[in-house]
């Protein structure tokens, strides 16, 4: 694990993030590992699976979309199922067209 938060670092300071703002201040970018197969627990400073998958609706629509029958690590529910019971109406969201 401590590889890959190393690369994702790197590759986000590449891109010209700046690590001197506060934080949650507004960034270039920010890479989060969000999941990272069955594991669970902390390593490198990560909590696994993280929390803001269930409070989120911005990571937990596209999570649903990408793996609906994938089941979030110790839990009995799908990403899709999450989804369903989440409260749509606390957090509005919409798909957007990105162009590069």
């Amino acid at each position: 694990m401590k590889e890959i938060v190393t690369y994702l670092k790197e590759l986000e300071n590449s891109l010209g993030r700046d690590r001197s703002q506060p934080k949650f201040s507004d960034r270039t970018i920010d890479i989060d590992i969000l999941i990272y197969g069955r594991e669970t627990g902390e390593d490198c400073g990560l909590s696994l699976p993280r929390a803001e998958i269930l409070e989120n609706a911005f990571v937990l629509k596209p999570l649903s979309e990408l793996h609906p029958d994938m089941h979030l690590p110790d839990s009995d529910r799908t990403y899709l199922k999450f989804w369903e019971l989440f409260d749509r109406d606390s957090q509005k969201i919409w798909p957007t067209d990105i162009n590069f």
